[in-house]
């Protein structure tokens, strides 16, 4: 069955919805985290309250969430959209499985907080119900239709992570700053 699944799709098609997983997921963050927020702040850990400055008020956390979420829909976007641009060059390609490397370890860390928190934490539903078999299935293809190795993708492994703190750390950063710019 999974055969006939992988000769009806295109492997380019796969690459191009990418972005439409983040965006999915990033909207069911945008609708949850704030509300999720005010009934669990003080279930967070010591150190992660401690990241919230004393004078942000929520209506900046929202803002800040917002601003966020939006510029994490971006940057696939944007590698896709180069990807695309110039036929899946191959030397693209390398950033497109980083990409979709990102995606996995954001998946791991929604099922992380909800084990942690042992209820319902923003994300976690579109992680469970879309990008996970997404984010393997496309990881699939890539070593079945002989794109690349999986030791290949296993060695991007480490620079994804660094990458994803990388970005997460420019994300938030760069979401205080404009949060404080249109105040």
């Amino acid at each position: 069955m999974l055969e006939r699944f992988n000769k009806k799709i295109k492997y380019s098609w796969l690459i191009t919805i990418i972005p439409l997983f983040f965006l999915v997921h990033n909207i069911e963050e945008a609708y949850t985290t704030y509300v999720w927020l005010l009934h669990n702040f003080f279930s967070l850990p010591e150190f992660a309250i401690k990241l919230i400055p004393d004078n942000v008020v929520y209506d900046d956390v929202k803002r800040i969430i917002y601003i966020g979420l939006f510029l994490s829909s971006l940057i696939p976007l944007a590698v896709i959209y180069f990807s695309v641009k110039y036929n899946h060059n191959p030397k693209i390609l390398p950033l497109v499985f980083v990409i979709n490397w990102i995606l996995i370890i954001n998946i791991l860390q929604d099922i992380v907080l909800y084990i942690y928190f042992k209820k319902y934490t923003p994300g976690v539903l579109s992680t469970l119900i879309l990008n996970l078999p997404f984010a393997a299935y496309l990881f699939y293809r890539t070593t079945h239709d002989k794109i690349t190795t999986k030791n290949y993708l296993i060695r991007l492994l480490p620079l994804s992570i660094i990458l994803y703190f990388i970005i997460l750390g420019f994300l938030l950063f760069s979401s205080y700053v404009l949060q404080i710019m249109t105040h």
